[in-house]
């Protein structure tokens, strides 16, 4: 468990490194956001939205490949990084191809995270895309977020996008009155 999360570190902060030296838009999302907003928890891997110039993964993976980093596409919009030197990894790459992906980067927060200055999406997106995605440890995540006293949450903004994406019921059905009451 010890090398695992010494490797989760030392990639974490390689690929900041990689994103902040080639000037890409992009924020942590997944169980480590999850972790920080929320309960921390166990994870295997690294998530990111990027946002790209060109609105593909191309050139991002141009840069990747010259800096030497071993990746593996998974479709147009979707990328696992691997590997750089010795150290083996896995860091999802999403591409923001909706405005409410770029808004969610645009909206990112930089914290402090394994003494790396990290673009964390807040809080509200944060559950806004686990409960799009509705599987079991996003809703787990999600309650975790909401049992977060010290996390507070924009309920406009969470009104608005649920409201967006139809995600009201879906909302009001996992995680009944309680919660369901502190965003109305």
């Amino acid at each position: 468990m010890e090398n695992l999360e010494l490797g989760l570190i030392k990639s974490f902060i390689l690929i900041n490194q990689f994103f902040q030296t080639h000037n890409i838009r992009y924020c942590l999302i997944g169980g480590v956001a999850a972790g920080f907003w929320g309960k921390p928890r166990y994870t295997q891997d690294l998530d990111f939205t990027v946002v790209s110039r060109t609105g593909s993964l191309d050139e991002i993976i141009e840069l990747l490949k010259k800096d030497k980093f071993k990746i593996k596409e998974k479709g147009p919009s979707q990328l696992q990084v691997t590997q750089k030197d010795k150290l083996i990894f896995q860091v999802d790459i999403i591409l923001a191809e909706t405005d409410y992906q770029d808004w969610v980067v645009q909206r990112a927060k930089p914290v402090d995270i394994f003494e790396a200055k990290v673009p964390i999406c807040s809080p509200e997106d944060l559950i806004i895309l686990k409960l799009i995605a509705n599987r079991r440890q996003d809703l787990v995540d999600i309650e975790n977020i909401l049992n977060n006293k010290a996390v507070v949450l924009d309920k406009n903004y969470l009104k608005h996008w649920f409201s967006f994406w139809e995600l009201h019921d879906r909302f009001s059905n996992e995680f009944g009155k309680e919660f369901s009451s502190r965003i109305s």
